[in-house]
């Protein structure tokens, strides 16, 4: 559980880093050669809001997002719900919609 002064000391500093944390109940994940691993759904909710990703906050939350939607097929509706286990998400609805990323 790495705190702000880790995050910023060793894992934004660094050009591959690896995050590990305890998966919540009922967390979107996927099964990728035998691996359960976390979907993008989940990383974006936790990039989100997770206080230890709080230097991405701002205009380069909206460039994550931005490049997801792009990039990958999002389910909107997992994504939310995940939000909403962790009571996020009205706040995440509302980022999404005035960023245009998801409709009404």
């Amino acid at each position: 559980m790495p705190d702000l002064e880790v995050m910023n000391t060793y894992v934004i500093r660094s050009k591959n880093p690896i995050i590990v944390k305890v998966l919540v109940s009922e967390a979107p994940v996927y099964e990728l050669g035998g691996i359960t691993t976390a979907s993008i759904e989940k990383i974006l909710v936790d990039v989100f809001f997770e206080e230890e990703f709080v230097s991405l906050h701002g205009s380069e939350m909206l460039h994550i997002f931005t490049n997801a939607f792009e990039r990958y097929p999002i389910n909107t509706g997992k994504m939310l719900r995940y939000a909403d286990r962790k009571r996020k998400k009205a706040e995440l609805k509302k980022f999404l919609i005035s960023n245009k990323l998801a409709a009404k």
